[in-house]
């Protein structure tokens, strides 16, 4: 089984998020092919390495939302009640 190096997915622009998504893939069986469990941890850890190098947080949550209309409301509305 060849798996690329963290550094060679780097060097070809390769996301850690698009290598997790791989990883993901292979773990659930995805595109005709059986579930492969040990290959999938393989590029899983591949991915966690290129994430530690580039310092990228693959399990982070998003905080708020990038358009949040609740804050716009509630300013409009408080401009009309004053």
């Amino acid at each position: 089984m060849n798996i690329l190096t963290a550094r060679e997915f780097i060097a070809q622009g390769t996301s850690a998020a698009a290598i997790m998504s791989i990883a993901r893939s292979l773990e659930s069986g995805n595109y005709q092919h059986r579930p492969q469990k040990e290959l999938a941890a393989a590029v899983r850890s591949v991915a966690n390495e290129v994430a530690d190098i580039m310092g990228v947080d693959l399990y982070g949550k998003r905080r708020r939302f990038a358009n949040d209309n609740r804050q716009v409301r509630s300013a409009a509305r408080n401009k009309r009640a004053a």
